[in-house]
């Protein structure tokens, strides 16, 4: 079984020992003197929580953490903060800044683990809800607000760009500012699918829908969501619903679905 991963900053070397100690007898754990350090090594492989206790000079720290909060590379990684005094003050300013929970130094350790766990299972419940959908619908509930406008960003450029024949996953990551590798993590965590799956089953979606509206034929659909094969069009879409494009476009398949229960581009999963 796959252990999630933490990674922690603290710039005080017997906290920050305590503290991976602690918590690696159930996650895998990473700990660093720096914030800088550690979020240029979150470049190559992606936590699932950070931890980063806040120095007593913390302006400078807020500013970073503000950044790192804005950055698409990890605004979708939740982070809780170790925070000193005037803790309500610093507490507001980590909040406002984006952080997820800040907890009062000093603390016990027993303190520590039902947050994380809290974290980490709220996390894992939101990739969970949107995994059980293979593409998002516009509105995302029940999703933390960062990785809604994340998906609603990816569809929007897919949208735009559906006819390309060659929609490469490298376009759509360096649209949203992340290497090939982040960008995969992040949308096969929220999807369970790969990039290059979620892009294929974007456009048989978009795809259904035409046909299902009549927008016109199986040739025009077929070029409008970016096949340039009919055939080829029509086995992968016979293979996603189970029809025919030309069967969906004469609207007999409405039928079929309302007496077998046969799942439709909404409803699959």
């Amino acid at each position: 079984m796959k252990l999630n991963s933490i990674y922690i900053a603290e710039a005080h070397d017997s906290l920050r020992g305590l503290l991976a100690e602690h918590l690696r007898s159930e996650y895998f754990v990473r700990d660093f003197a720096r914030f800088s350090t550690a979020v240029r090594m979150m470049e190559e492989a992606e936590p699932d929580l950070f931890i980063f206790s806040l120095p007593d000079d913390i302006t400078k720290s807020l500013e970073s953490l503000q950044e790192y909060k804005r950055s698409p590379k990890f605004q979708h990684i939740p982070i809780l903060i170790l925070a000193g005094q005037p803790f309500r003050e610093v507490q507001a300013a980590c909040y406002g800044v984006g952080a997820d929970v800040c907890l009062e130094r000093p603390f016990g350790l027993t303190q520590l683990n039902p947050l994380v766990a809290s974290l980490l299972r709220n996390r894992e419940a939101s990739y969970a809800h949107a995994r059980r959908r293979s593409l998002l619908p516009a509105s995302y509930s029940s999703m933390v607000m960062e990785d809604e406008f994340f998906m609603q960003k990816v569809n929007r450029f897919l949208g735009n760009n559906i006819r390309e024949l060659n929609l490469y996953v490298s376009k759509v990551a360096e649209e949203m500012s992340m290497s090939i590798s982040q960008f995969d993590r992040r949308v096969t965590r929220l999807t369970g699918q790969t990039p290059n799956q979620y892009i294929r089953e974007y456009r048989m979606r978009v795809a259904y829908e035409l046909l299902a509206s009549r927008r016109g034929n199986v040739s025009e659909i077929a070029m409008m969501t970016g096949f340039k094969s009919i055939s080829y069009f029509s086995s992968r879409f016979r293979e996603r619903f189970g029809f025919a494009p030309s069967f969906v476009r004469s609207g007999r398949h409405e039928e079929v679905v309302k007496e077998t229960g046969t799942r439709g581009p909404q409803q699959a999963a």
